[in-house]
């Protein structure tokens, strides 16, 4: 049976928010918004991939899931399987109540994006009122006895306040994992390249907070968004933890997206197939993900860390450049 970390769930297209990082795909301008699946087509899909793979837990994401007023079932529908879940929301729906029935469950943790220490910071890129949200939402968590994750998103506007956010994430009670991305144009915000795309040496200052940080106060802090190692010396930040793309291998977090189609990530612009047609390890295995797993840019052939690196993000590459096997835009913005 194939073993992986987690396959993602997004439950809807719907959001109470209009991140310019955004990367859903229904997002895009003239995109077809699309419905959700039903109760029971969710609880029917994540039985079709447990009886083909065996996870460490299921992540809901969205959209923002806690817009969907069955999530509760959903959740118990894992717990059932014997697995935890994790959720990937915005926070702004979390109350007493929702905060107390999640701590009733088995939750791995809630994650919630945190892109500034202050409101000016956040809200210029999630929009007014949602650094409020965001840190209610840990506060109200944290009391009920559910884990918070922390994620920071690091872009050309907020790069400089990496720092001073982790310190605000652990003061809310963000202790046990902070994820540190850095901006990836996909989705609607592939248009956004040239206003949030950070270059190298911004990148490198907000990881040398991440890390001094990180040294100074026991955070655990990974990139969940590849670095490719031409960009960074990963010796330069050894309290960082660095991944590469793990799209099509043991490691891919898969993503069913609300239609059922099964993506690579959740950030791939094709999905290699439906779920309601295929099976799950027919898709895993199938040629499309073959194909992606073995992509590698021209610029990186020569390059001895290309076949772990594959040049970073494939995802990005083709909603920037139309081509997964094109440079990482990240990448790109120096190299052409």
């Amino acid at each position: 049976m194939l073993k992986l970390r987690s396959v993602a769930f997004e439950l809807t297209p719907r959001c109470n928010q209009r991140c310019l990082y955004c990367y859903n795909a229904w997002r895009e301008e003239g995109a077809p918004v699309g419905g959700e699946l039903s109760t029971g087509q969710v609880c029917g899909l994540v039985d079709k991939v447990l009886a083909e793979a065996e996870l460490g837990h299921v992540t809901l994401t969205g959209g923002e899931p806690f817009l969907r007023a069955d999530l509760l079932d959903i959740i118990g529908h894992v717990n059932a399987r014997g697995l935890p879940v994790a959720i990937i929301s915005n926070g702004r729906l979390v109350d007493d109540r929702l905060a107390a029935a999640l701590a009733a469950r088995d939750v791995a943790y809630v994650q919630v994006t945190l892109l500034g220490p202050d409101a000016a910071t956040h809200d210029a890129l999630c929009g007014a009122g949602s650094f409020d949200g965001v840190t209610r939402a840990a506060a109200r968590l944290v009391a009920a006895g559910v884990a918070v994750g922390g994620s920071f998103l690091c872009t050309r506007r907020n790069f400089a306040a990496a720092g001073a956010t982790l310190s605000l994430m652990r003061r809310l009670g963000m202790r046990d994992q902070v994820a540190f991305n850095r901006f990836n144009p996909s989705g609607p915000a592939a248009a956004r390249v040239a206003e949030l795309l950070p270059t190298r040496s911004q990148v490198l200052a907000a990881l040398g907070e991440a890390d001094a940080f990180t040294g100074a106060h026991g955070l655990r802090v990974h990139c969940t968004m590849p670095i490719p190692h031409c960009m960074a010396d990963e010796a330069e930040f050894p309290n960082v933890e660095f991944g590469v793309c793990s799209a099509a291998t043991e490691q891919a977090e898969y993503a069913v997206d609300p239609s059922g189609n099964l993506k690579l990530c959740t950030l791939q612009r094709r999905p290699v197939g439906n779920l309601f047609e295929h099976g799950f390890c027919e898709l895993v295995e199938g040629e499309a993900a073959a194909r992606f797993r073995a992509r590698r840019p021209a610029f990186c052939q020569e390059c001895p860390h290309g076949p772990s690196c594959r040049g970073g993000c494939g995802a990005a590459a083709e909603w920037v450049f139309g081509d997964p096997n094109a440079l990482d835009p990240f990448l790109a913005q120096h190299v052409e």
